[in-house]
């Protein structure tokens, strides 16, 4: 073989011709589609890789329209709420044989908009938006004609192709289970005013104790920024002008850290003993990594589930069987804390 002949790129007739099958069987067994003996399908991927040959992508897309890439857009790809996501979803859509393309946004909306846009050149089958904040109306807009699922931190019952934890039936849960184990002085720390994942989760603490009759105080809700050591402080000051208080429900793991230092810092200890030792039950109202507090009792929202759902309810759109994806029911994970 000159060189000239070398230089030049196998084709599928090249690999039909040294399988000694038809170009259709290739075609099959590369796609996966069709109904090709598993001996058939060996000797083509033997030629395959003698030959070298790599799939004309581009050739495909102008053929059938779909590029099996999907965008995954999201805000913090080190944060655990992201990490845990992004394993159900990855692994479900790789399971589909589709491609997922990831890429990090900031805070500003025009930030979000130029990935989008990437995405969209990119000419990806769908969308994956991952985001802690509300979507605007002129981004379901633009994304109208192209097939998207959104995972928020809040779950939007009204919204189509929206999955995300139910903060409030996780939270009625964890109140509940307090109150069934005699706390009746149940606090609540963490969470920026105007958060709605605050408001969703402070929706919940008040359902399950009017529910149970308990009369709740306003004065012991703390709103408290994510900083550790403002929460020890906010902690150490509520249960030194409050020491009826027997229970806290804590926001997230960074409020439940600076909890457990507050706790410590007004004379008192976590623990599941409020009568003799009057320890201080402490619940966290997030997913706690098994590298983190491993006492610690804390609400397991199954979060790579819940992107395996969103993975799926795209996949669906894609198929043009479009449904709506259940949320998932949390899990409360009992340690010694509460």
């Amino acid at each position: 073989m000159d060189s000239k002949q070398s230089a030049k790129k196998p084709t599928i007739a090249d690999v039909a011709a040294l399988a000694g099958v038809s170009v259709a069987a290739v075609s099959q067994v590369i796609s996966g589609k069709g109904r090709i003996s598993s001996w058939t399908a060996q000797i083509v991927k033997d030629a395959i890789n003698e030959l070298g040959y790599v799939r004309n992508h581009n050739a495909s897309t102008l053929r059938s329209g779909k590029t099996n890439l999907i965008g995954i857009v999201l805000h913090n790809i080190s944060d655990n709420f992201c990490a845990e996501l992004l394993d159900g979803v990855s692994g479900e859509l790789e399971a589909n044989g589709k491609i997922p393309l990831f890429i990090q946004y900031g805070k500003d909306g025009a930030s979000l908009e130029n990935r989008i846009d990437l995405f969209l050149h990119l000419n990806v089958d769908g969308i994956i938006l991952i985001t802690p904040y509300d979507v605007s109306d002129d981004l379901y807009i633009r994304l109208s004609n192209t097939p998207t699922t959104y995972i928020s931190r809040n779950c939007h019952y009204n919204k189509k192709h929206h999955i995300g934890p139910n903060y409030f039936n996780a939270v009625e849960t964890a109140t509940e289970h307090l109150i069934k184990h005699g706390h009746r002085n149940i606090a609540f720390i963490g969470g920026e005013k105007d958060s709605y994942s605050r408001a969703e989760r402070i929706g919940g603490f008040f359902s399950a104790l009017i529910s149970y009759d308990v009369i709740p105080h306003n004065e012991w809700i703390i709103d408290c920024p994510n900083n550790q050591r403002i929460a020890a402080e906010k902690t150490s000051n509520l249960l030194t002008h409050n020491p009826q208080i027997t229970a806290i429900l804590a926001y997230d793991e960074m409020t439940a850290n600076g909890a457990i230092h507050g706790i410590q810092q007004a004379g008192k200890s976590v623990g599941k003993d409020n009568y003799i030792a009057r320890q201080i039950a402490l619940l966290c109202l997030e997913n706690i990594p098994d590298t983190a507090i491993t006492n610690l009792t804390y609400i397991d929202f199954s979060l790579k589930e819940i992107g395996m759902r969103a993975a799926q309810d795209l996949i669906q759109q894609l198929e043009a069987h479009p449904g709506q994806p259940n949320n998932t029911v949390p899990k409360l994970i009992l340690r010694d804390s509460a």
